[in-house]
C-alpha cells in the first residue's frame, strides 16, 4: 500500500500531460535534431532531415517517415516542427 501512495503523490504533483518515460524520449528527439523546417500553410511543413525531406502534417499527425503512425510517438521531424510552431507563434 506504501508503494500505491508514494505513486500517487508523484503523479498529484507532476505538470505535464505526457509520462515522464515518453516525454524523455520527445526531449530526446528534439535535441538531436539539427533540421531545416519550411511551413507550407495549414499546419503542413516540410522537414530537410540530412539529403532527405519529409512532409508533416500535424492536425493530421501524419509524418513521412511513418514512425509517428506506426508508435503513437512524434517522430524527431515531428517534434522539431513543434518546437519550430511554439518559437516561431
Amino acid at each position: 500500500m506504501k508503494l500505491f501512495d508514494n505513486r500517487r503523490d508523484k503523479v498529484v504533483t507532476y505538470q505535464f500531460t505526457a509520462t515522464p518515460k515518453v516525454k524523455s524520449i520527445l526531449d530526446k528527439s528534439v535535441e538531436i535534431a539539427i533540421m531545416l523546417v519550411t511551413y507550407i500553410g495549414n499546419d503542413e511543413y516540410q522537414v530537410k532531415d540530412g539529403f532527405t525531406n519529409f512532409v508533416v502534417k500535424l492536425k493530421d499527425s501524419y509524418c513521412g517517415y511513418k514512425y509517428w503512425q506506426i508508435t503513437g510517438l512524434s517522430c524527431k521531424h515531428a517534434s522539431t516542427c513543434i518546437s519550430y510552431k511554439r518559437k516561431v507563434m
